[in-house]
This record gives structure tokens, C-alpha cells and sequence, in this order.
């Protein structure tokens, strides 16, 4: 039980990483089509 608790917490800690790395460029394509929106 506790080894499997521990393998959870770190896929959990990998499955946030992942989406942190997805989310920043997602987020910057955003920004600058916003801004790109705006300047036209």
C-alpha cells in the first residue's frame, strides 16, 4: 500500500509537469493572437 501511494504521488507530480509544459504555450499562442487582434 505504501509503495503504491508513493507511485501515485509521483505520477501525480509527472501529470502536473506535463500540463504546466502543454498549458505555457497554449496560453502564449493566446496572448499573442489577442494582441495581434487588438493591433489590427
Amino acid at each position: 500500500m505504501i509503495k503504491d501511494q508513493q507511485t501515485m504521488r509521483e505520477n501525480k507530480k509527472k501529470a502536473c509537469k506535463i500540463s504546466k509544459k502543454n498549458k505555457l504555450p497554449i496560453t502564449r499562442t493566446h496572448t499573442f493572437r489577442f494582441l495581434r487582434n487588438i493591433l489590427q
